[in-house]
């Protein structure tokens, strides 16, 4: 014979239990550096622009956490006179004081990578980036930039 009509619709099931919850995703993100405009020596580099006092370009840090990964790319290599080659040498500093997350670029590389050091900070040390050359006789160029933080 036919098919008889479609009874109603039963109550809804129980939800199910929730799953486990997943790992915490790195809480990680840029700072970024430019000197808009040619590298000074002994000169601290901002977001578009460069500090002879180093205080003006701090940034202070309001978190635990460390720094690391520091890319540099420059528009013009350093160069090299003869057998020397000219070096131009990117530091972050942390409360006034180099540390070893260090970048150096030197005759006709354009770019520099410490991808090793790990420097750590809390909430209030200050951190910088120092640019130095090793002469007055290079080549102008300009600097860009980028660490990584990451909140621990």
């Amino acid at each position: 014979g036919t098919n008889g009509a479609t009874g109603p619709t039963g109550p809804t099931g129980a939800n199910g239990t929730n799953g486990a919850t997943g790992p915490t995703g790195p809480n990680m993100f840029s700072v970024f550096y430019n000197s808009a405009g040619s590298l000074a020596d002994n000169r601290y580099l901002r977001w578009t622009s460069q500090a002879n006092q180093e205080f003006e370009a701090q940034l202070l840090m309001g978190f635990t956490g460390t720094i690391s990964n520091l890319n540099i790319l420059l528009d013009v290599a350093p160069g090299s006179t003869g057998p020397t080659a000219y070096t131009r040498t990117f530091t972050i500093r942390k409360n006034g004081v180099n540390t070893a997350l260090q970048v150096v670029i030197s005759g006709s590389s354009l770019q520099g990578s410490n991808n090793v050091n790990i420097i750590s900070f809390i909430p209030f040390d200050k951190i910088s980036l120092l640019h130095t050359q090793s002469s007055i006789n290079m080549l102008q160029s300009n600097a860009i930039g980028t660490a990584i933080l990451k909140i621990i």
